[in-house]
Parts: structure tokens; C-alpha cells; sequence
């Protein structure tokens, strides 16, 4: 979500993405119990943002944004036993157009992931990212990211590179790896085709003095329709060729992590391991063309 509310980042994407909420539901079994579980795996996710203007020439400007999700984990799972965590993440930044080609990005990424079990004000874990944007030609945008997150399963360092690149009227390729990548074929006024690969790894604190980390890899198809000037309805089918929800102790952690590599010591999880899987995901989204 934070990566989608600069209109001047977003040269090859083409649009500000300034609502998207989506569904996805992935069917999952848990090996090596007797006899093997099987549930599904239900994930809602709801993000917004804007920007709000500093200057008359639009070159500065602060982002204004939250995201909220929840996962669900439905049926009766015994060696898996969590039903419900939830995030919550406001977003504040500042923008700044230092020349032409270069620009500069600062954010602020407090969250708050948990059970809700029992929740604290020190449940609140903080985060930031620095950005820099580098456009030298029209349509094609290069960015490198850098950042830091603190997490239940321990620091956390982003680092990213990614590009916005409108390739020609039908093709366009944009996004921050390894986060995520989404190749784009137009196929006529209305209808889009594409790949995608999206990435996620964070946490959410547990009761019992535990936490979930929740890291998966999933590359995808997808297929999108535009229901009016603003609205597009994407479906997308995907595979989860990493797909762990690992549950430990809060005082076991990682000693770092970067991006989704662990550094040092990684703890092993307290429950049996997932397996590997489809999606299948719907998003509504609301967007605003340059």
C-alpha cells in the first residue's frame, strides 16, 4: 500500500491507487499430524491514502494513509490453534521533489498486529522507510528503498529496488523486489492481463507469550476489468511456493532479518509446517489517472 499513493512515483504504473480492498482465500493442510488437517486459510485487507499538498506547485506534500487486515483461519485445527489476528497500519509521510528527475520520500510505519487477545499501548511496533525516485525519461521511473521495521519475530531491515516502466501503449512492468512485481498487458479499453508475484513477511503477537510469523511467496495470473472510469475488479490466481505460519515464544527471535532472509539465528517453529498451495484472490480498487 505505501508504495501506490505518489502520483509523481507512479510514471509507469499510470494511476494512484487510492483505495483497494481485497479477499483471499487459500485452502491449506497441515502435514505430519495424524491424520492430516485441512482448513483454509481467509485473508481481508482494506487500505486507503492521499496526498496532502504543501506547496502550490505540488512538489511537496505529505501521505496520509492506513491499511487494516484480517486473517482467518477457519475449521478446527488442533495443531494449529489460532482462528482470528488482525493489523492495523497508519501511514504519515512527507515527499519532496528535489529536482526534476529526483525524488525523495520519508514514512512512518507504526503498527499495531495482534490477537487481540490483550493489547497494550507496547503492542505498538515502529517502523520507517526512505525512498528515492529517479526519473530520467517519461514512463520509466527507478526507485530504491531503504528501511526498518521492528518485529516479534526481531529487527527487520528493508531493502528494495524497483521500477515503474510504461515498455508501450500495451505493456507495463512496475514494482519493488523482491516485495513484489506485476507485468501488465492491455488488452483492450476495459480488459487487463498480467503476472504478478507478491511477497509478504511480518508478524502478529500472540496470547501465551507467543507470535505468528506469517511469510509467504506466491506468484500469479491475473485478470482485471474496469467497471467504470475509476473502478477495476482484479481476480487473480496464484501459487504459495513459500507458505509459512510459524508460531514461537516472543522471547525467541530472529537475530535480524532482511527483507525475508533471516541473518544469525532463526528459532524453529512450535507447530507443524504448512503446505504449499493455491489462491485466490479478488480486489476492488479505486483509482485515480495522471
Amino acid at each position: 500500500m505505501i508504495f501506490l499513493l505518489v502520483p509523481e512515483l507512479a510514471s509507469g504504473q499510470g494511476y494512484i491507487e487510492g483505495m483497494n480492498i481485497n479477499y483471499e482465500r487459500s485452502p491449506v493442510t497441515i502435514k505430519d499430524v495424524d491424520p492430516d488437517e485441512s482448513f483454509t486459510l481467509n485473508t481481508w485487507r482494506f487500505n486507503t491514502g492521499f496526498p496532502v499538498f504543501l506547496t502550490k506547485d505540488k512538489s511537496k506534500y505529505l501521505i496520509i494513509g492506513a491499511s487494516f487486515e484480517v486473517l482467518n483461519f477457519s475449521g478446527t485445527h488442533p495443531a494449529f490453534a489460532i482462528k482470528n489476528v488482525y493489523g492495523i497500519q497508519p501511514t504519515i509521510g512527507l515527499t519532496q521533489k528535489v529536482s526534476s528527475q529526483l525524488t525523495l520520500r520519508y514514512i512512518f510505519l507504526p503498527a499495531l498486529n495482534s490477537d487481540f487477545d490483550d493489547v497494550s499501548f507496547t503492542d505498538i511496533k515502529l517502523g520507517g522507510i526512505m525512498q528515492a525516485a529517479y526519473s530520467k525519461k517519461p514512463g520509466l521511473t527507478w526507485r530504491a528503498t531503504l528501511g526498518f521495521r521492528d518485529q516479534w519475530f526481531g529487527p527487520q531491515i528493508i531493502a528494495l529496488v524497483g521500477l515503474d516502466w510504461k515498455v508501450n501503449e500495451k505493456w507495463r512492468i512496475f514494482g519493488d523486489a523482491p516485495r513484489d512485481l506485476t507485468i501488465v498487458y492491455r488488452l483492450n479499453q476495459k480488459n487487463y492481463a498480467g503476472f504478478t508475484l507478491e511477497a509478504v513477511n511480518t508478524s502478529y503477537k500472540l496470547k501465551n507469550q507467543q507470535y505468528l510469523s506469517h511469510n509467504t511467496a506466491q506468484p500469479g495470473l491475473f485478470f482485471e476489468r474496469y467497471l467504470s472510469l475509476s473502478l477495476a475488479l482484479r481476480a487473480t490466481v496464484s501459487y504459495s511456493f513459500i507458505r509459512h505460519e510459524n508460531i514461537n515464544h516472543q522471547q525467541d527471535k530472529t537475530d535480524l532479518q532482511v527483507d525475508f532472509v533471516p541473518i544469525g539465528y532463526e528459532p524453529d517453529p512450535l507447530n507443524p509446517e504448512f503446505s504449499k498451495g493455491a489462491n485466490f484472490k479478488l480486489a476492488l480498487s479505486y483509482r485515480v489517472f495522471r
